[in-house]
């Protein structure tokens, strides 16, 4: 009986996340107006945060990450940009209310790996051709532990095809 119960309150949050999941929209750039000199908590919210820039490896290009905010969603956002190197004109690559993190240049700068919902992925430098590169969900490998730690920690093992590049200086 304790368990149908248990199964059943299971699959009714379950649900419940999955369809509030399929509202979210997308936070991107605010368009704020000061009042006054004083930079206020809600107007260093509203701004968005540069993350994650590299440089592609012939150096004509950029692409990098910001992170926007909502306080009254209390949740934020990963978006990814690329540029060219004299910082011109920028192009959203991100196309959905699923955040994308950490950009590297891969396959000598003509593609673009980055993560998304924990998975490694990857697009054409103008953002199309994604694809994702890895599924860590299915590793049969994976195992977890909190000896000596306060916190658990989780090992992955598995060869990834992807070959990166080593980061250049500007």
């Amino acid at each position: 009986m304790n368990k149908a119960i248990i199964i059943a309150a299971a699959l009714t949050i379950g649900c419940s996340q999955t369809q509030a999941q399929g509202n979210v929209k997308n936070i991107g750039k605010n368009n704020i107006t000061l009042n006054s000199k004083l930079m206020t908590p809600e107007a260093l919210w509203a701004m968005g945060r540069i993350a994650g820039a590299q440089a592609s490896p012939d150096g004509k290009n950029i692409v990098y990450q910001v992170g926007y905010y909502s306080v009254k969603e209390n949740r934020g956002h990963q978006v990814l940009y690329i540029m060219p190197a004299d910082g011109r004109e920028n192009k959203l690559l991100t196309t959905d209310a699923k955040s994308e993190t950490d950009a590297v240049w891969i396959e000598g700068g003509k593609r673009i790996a980055f993560l998304r919902e924990g998975q490694i992925w990857a697009m054409n430098p103008d953002g199309t051709g994604r694809q994702e590169s890895t599924d860590l969900s299915s590793l049969p490998t994976a195992k977890a532990s909190s000896s000596s730690s306060r916190f658990p920690t989780m090992s992955l093992s598995r060869r990834i095809p992807l070959t990166c590049q080593k980061p250049q200086a500007w």
